[in-house]
């Protein structure tokens, strides 16, 4: 199917915040040069000893920032 010209370019963009996967977690994870792996609860209990900070989690406040500043960008682009 060939797209038209006019059609709004869709990304779906996505990222991870400090500590909020590790390593290891029971979600599965990727390694380096190896794809996806299978949960190792000592090897995420083992990074999450090793943070430097408290993991960062986004409240409803913050992904609406986010959100706003996401779209306020795509505009700026057209």
């Amino acid at each position: 199917m060939a797209n038209d010209a006019n059609d709004p370019i869709t990304l779906f963009i996505t990222w991870t915040a400090y500590g909020s996967w590790l390593p290891g977690d029971a979600r599965g994870w990727k390694k380096w040069k190896r794809g996806e792996q299978q949960p190792q609860p000592v090897l995420e209990d083992w990074c999450k000893d090793r943070m430097k900070e408290d993991a960062v989690l986004l409240d409803e406040q913050h992904r609406e920032s986010v959100e706003d500043v996401i779209r306020k960008h795509s505009q700026i682009r057209g």
